[in-house]
């Protein structure tokens, strides 16, 4: 009886560190975007003289100082907003598609030269993408595509990470049997990929759809070298630019800029945050 008091005491102890470590890393987490979002509401000045947690009353200063750097510098925060809301969403749409359909392939057709192939995706995720910018920016000079959305949206179908993780999902969910009888009963190929592949994959979707819409939302580079005009330019080259005043830099003004572009990120993690945890629980890599 004593012995397993002490067990119950020993697990309720270690229940409370394992909570208060988990609490303890939360906050560490949070509290950068918390500052953000805190710096966002005080001047330029209280910023400058130190670290606050609680929230100041310049938020209205901010936003029109904010306001006024779209009208006079043509640099609209807004206007911003929703152009880095289309190119993510249909680069990630796009992305996904592409991914699930080539994920599928490989996880349940043969063909010729499957295998070479699909380490052609595995070594294109060891490549870092900005060592093709250049030939990337020619191709898209030779089309007369610079400066066009298109320029952004089009390497998101080109994900090879999602490829490698959808077809390993694939192969951890989806029996051959299920496709088999999808087929007994007069389906096509690709109507047993619409009916049946796309609804029992929507949780690795989700997972690679958080990765790549962030991924996509946070690109610089790329607008960096493609997009010439204002009216085009995403959020993070709109913040870079806010960041290069001549004489100082107003960091409630910028604050309040990077808190309006994180705003939809956590709106869309916390939406498909289930989802995320559900497909890395049920889509385990397995050879």
């Amino acid at each position: 009886m004593i012995g397993m008091e002490s067990y119950s005491t020993r697990m309720f102890i270690q229940r409370v560190l394992v909570y208060v470590f988990l609490v303890i890393l939360a906050v560490i987490c949070l509290l950068p975007f918390y500052i953000t979002f805190v710096n966002a509401t005080r001047s330029s000045m209280e910023i400058n003289q130190g670290l606050s947690l609680l929230p100041g009353s310049s938020l209205g200063k901010n936003l029109v100082a904010l306001w006024g750097k779209g009208k006079g510098e043509n640099l609209n925060i807004f206007r911003g907003l929703r152009n880095s809301f289309f190119v993510a969403t249909s680069a990630t749409l796009l992305g996904l598609y592409v991914a699930a359909l080539a994920g599928f392939g490989f996880a349940f057709y043969n063909f010729p030269a499957k295998r070479f192939l699909f380490a052609v995706v595995l070594g294109v995720i060891m490549v870092p993408a900005q060592l093709g910018i250049i030939g990337y920016f020619q191709l898209l000079s030779a089309y007369h595509m610079l400066d066009t959305f298109w320029a952004l949206i089009l390497p998101g179908g080109a994900n090879a990470f999602a490829v490698f993780f959808l077809r390993q999902y694939a192969s951890s969910i989806i029996d051959q049997e299920m496709l088999q009888a999808a087929r007994i009963e007069g389906a096509g190929e690709l109507q047993i990929f619409h009916w049946l592949g796309l609804p029992l994959l929507t949780p690795g979707l989700a997972t690679m759809g958080i990765f790549a819409f962030v991924g996509n939302w946070n690109n610089y580079l790329l607008p960096l070298v493609v997009l010439f005009s204002n009216e085009k330019f995403t959020v993070p080259i709109i913040i870079g630019q806010l960041n290069t005043s001549t004489y100082k830099t107003d960091f409630g003004m910028l604050y309040l800029a990077i808190a309006l572009s994180l705003l939809p990120i956590l709106i869309v993690y916390s939406i498909a945050s289930r989802f995320i945890i559900e497909g890395i629980s049920l889509g385990a890599l397995k050879e």
